[in-house]
């Protein structure tokens, strides 16, 4: 195993009318950083001077003062004089300007802290939990990944995604600089960019001068006053209008745009489960967070809510602690879930990250395994009420805690992968047993066929490994399939008995459809008994009445027998009954018939791992049936084999795999084998060309260019096509 890279925590300070506020939080959170980690190296980056008893606490903490010099001829290094004059008078910006001053190795993590921070775990295990993208944060108050809800007024992400592509930055999710973890020697390549980052911050500021208003800003007001000296007719040209009324963010706007600027830069979230924000400590009675950033304004009662939560929860049990030694922890776990749910009201927003508390709390799985769930089943003489009893989620699921407003299960799953799917309940689930794949998506509506039948772009936002003691928070926009490695595998989910705000629950089909599979219709529901006897029975009348039956249905209808087709039919029987849904809805059908393209290649993957045996290989066609991109595919081959080289292993595998009636496509053949190394490169059509030319012989490859370009389509469309993408 190779060891980890090093780790780095850093801090900054500006000598300005805060100091004095700041140092104090500096030093709680370094006091509180050590009082779970002794030996991290932390660094304190000075911008002027400190009071001595602040150096003496810091150094005594262990901590490494940096001093930085003067903070306007730090920024002189980057931006011009007068833009350098004019940021000097916004005290925001040191933390930035800090990263040109870290001189760690290239691999090393860093992540940086706010003063008005607090840990409450071991600050490793933020390292540990967010190690695959390159920068980490917690999403910006008022975003739409807000779980307070989007307000375009602190930041209206449309205004910010036009100016985004003015700019030419890719779109990076909204979040807050106050917790930041860089990866992979991402903080050098922020560093490089900073000279960017303080032109935007600059331009806003010439933007806010410009526009009459009443910002009181230091440096909006010093432009103002100095505009003849300080702005010339180009920088009036360059300003930027601030997608936001909170001028005191412009600096984190920049700084989204800059990461937007630097290629390939991987921006990922926190969870709120790890890390607190603002005032949402409030709402946690039950926690074991890692980290709180509670912002200054908050600090009086973060600090009363922090003296009260060191005194310990108060002891106040509930009912359904079970007797049988092997659920007490459950008993006990319920019991004390109940009792923080209650003292917020039993208000649903909180209840994920309650629910998440409380099983890593819980540390169920040292207290039982799924064995010992199934053995206390069969012997109990007598166990709770239990949900879903026709098991449609769970193979079986067993309700093991009954309480008021919630219960627990643990789920048991044979080998493979539930839909893609969002809940309409929230709460949280722990990996019991087993080794799981979970894909996370969120999904843009273009069109709203009904209620039952939407259309629009579903795209996946992470892929994770999710072991054993694993806890995933269940929120109503969590989109995400989990795909089980290992059978039987068991979670234990904690969930609320149903809300209204999760409804309907929609299932997800790549690439664009999401429909109600729990919706209803009798008459339908017989039409498709229907057909399907007359599909086995007499094929003929079958395919002619499905035809009809399209060519007058809507489009839920249609999409519904187009499905119960692609299940029981093959494509040459199908393909009148496209036609026929074609000529009824038109364009749309091809949208349809995209899904259940994808559908049945994620289909001839299942199959082809049921007959499989090598383990490897089997996790690989998991990943083929799950990991929509080969940069998901790689990471997940890195983290479970982290002594491998992802596209080797990929290569190894494909030709043990290779075969038209396997993976769909025979790799013994040189130029399939060459085709696909170049298409697992990312090469474009004349890439492709470009490669194979160094094996054949060029001037066939041109008269051939056009039969070339037709055959790599198809390899695309095999089921390798994840990696392709």
């Amino acid at each position: 195993m190779a060891s980890p890279p090093p780790r780095l925590v850093y801090y900054s300070l500006f000598a300005g009318r805060w100091a004095a506020m700041a140092a104090r939080q500096l030093v709680r959170s370094v006091e509180s950083l050590r009082a779970h980690n002794r030996s991290i190296p932390v660094r304190v980056f000075v911008f002027g001077e400190i009071e001595a008893a602040t150096r003496a606490a810091l150094e005594g903490l262990g901590v490494t003062l940096e001093d930085a010099g003067d903070y306007q001829a730090r920024l002189a290094r980057f931006c011009p004089p007068h833009a350098a004059e004019v940021l000097a008078r916004s005290p925001v910006l040191h933390y930035a300007l800090s990263l040109s001053l870290v001189d760690a190795p290239p691999a090393t993590c860093v992540l940086y802290l706010d003063s008005d921070t607090r840990f409450f775990g071991d600050v490793e295990a933020l390292f540990e939990r967010y190690r695959d993208l390159d920068v980490y944060a917690r999403e910006e108050p008022g975003s739409r990944r807000s779980h307070l809800g989007y307000s375009p007024a602190l930041i209206d992400e449309d205004a910010l995604a036009t100016l985004a592509a003015q700019e030419g930055a890719r779109p990076v999710p909204p979040f807050n600089n106050g917790v930041l973890l860089f990866n992979h020697g991402a903080f050098r390549r922020v560093a490089a960019a900073l000279g960017g980052l303080f032109d935007l911050v600059f331009r806003f500021s010439v933007g806010l001068a410009l526009r009459p208003g009443a910002e009181k800003e230091s440096d909006v007001v010093h432009l103002r006053e100095h505009k003849a000296r300080l702005v010339a007719p180009g920088d009036e040209a360059r300003a930027l209008a601030c997608p936001t009324q909170n001028v005191w963010i412009k600096d984190e706007i920049a700084l989204w745009l800059a990461l937007g600027k630097i290629p390939e830069m991987r921006v990922g979230l926190f969870s709120r489960h790890d890390v607190l924000q603002g005032d949402e400590f409030k709402g946690v009675g039950l926690s074991t967070h890692l980290l709180a950033h509670y912002f200054t304004v908050n600090t009086e009662r973060f600090d009363a809510w922090a003296a009260q939560r060191s005194a310990g929860p108060s002891a106040s049990p509930a009912g359904g602690t079970s007797s049988d030694p092997t659920l007490r922890a459950v008993g006990e776990l319920g019991a004390r879930l109940e009792e923080a749910w209650r003292r917020v009201d039993f208000d649903e927003r909180p209840f994920p990250a309650l629910a998440a508390a409380a099983l890593r709390e819980a540390r169920l799985e040292r207290a039982l395994s799924g064995l010992d769930v199934a053995r206390w089943v069969l012997e109990a003489p007598g166990i709770p009420q239990q949900a879903d009893l026709a098991a449609r989620f769970g193979d079986p699921p067993i309700t093991v805690f009954q309480g008021r407003r919630f219960y627990i299960q643990v789920l048991f799953w044979q080998e493979g992968r539930t839909a893609i799917h969002r809940h309409g309940f929230s709460g949280a689930f722990l990996v019991l047993d087993g080794c799981s794949l979970q894909v996370r998506y969120a999904f843009d509506e273009r069109r709203r066929v009904s209620s039952r039948l939407l259309l629009g772009d579903l795209r996946p936002t992470s892929v994770e490994l999710l072991a054993r003691g694993d806890v995933v928070e269940i929120e109503g926009h969590l989109v995400h399939t989990v795909f089980h490695l290992e059978a039987p595998a068991a979670t234990v989910v904690i969930r609320t008995f149903g809300e209204d705000l999760g409804q309907p629950q929609y299932s997800y089909q790549s690439p664009s459809l999401a429909h109600d599979p729990f919706h209803s219709e009798p008459q339908a529901t017989r039409q498709l008994q229907v057909l399907r006897l007359l599909w086995e029975t007499r094929p003929a009348d079958g395919l002619e009445l499905a035809a009809q039956l399209l060519a007058r249905s809507d489009l839920h209808i249609a999409w519904l027998v187009l499905e119960a087709a692609q299940r029981a039919l093959g494509a040459d029987a199908r393909a009148p009954l496209m036609d026929a849904a074609r000529r009824r809805h038109g364009a749309t059908i091809d949208e349809l018939a995209a899904v259940l393209e994808e559908g049945g290649r994620r289909d001839d993957l299942g199959r082809l791992r049921r007959r499989t045996k090598d383990p490897g290989q089997r996790f690989f066609l998991a990943l083929l049936q799950n990991v929509p991109h080969r940069e998901g595919i790689e990471a997940m081959i890195g983290a479970r084999y982290p002594d491998v080289e992802p596209r080797a292993q990929i290569l190894a595998w494909l030709a043990a795999l290779s075969g038209v009636d396997a993976i769909g496509v025979d790799l013994t053949d040189e130029l399939n084998r060459r085709i696909v190394g170049a298409l697992l490169d990312g090469r474009t059509p004349a890439g492709v060309l470009e490669a194979l030319s160094e094996v054949f012989d060029p001037a066939q490859l041109e008269a051939q260019r056009d039969d070339l370009a037709l055959h790599c389509d198809r390899i695309r469309a095999t089921p390798l096509a994840p990696l392709f993408r």
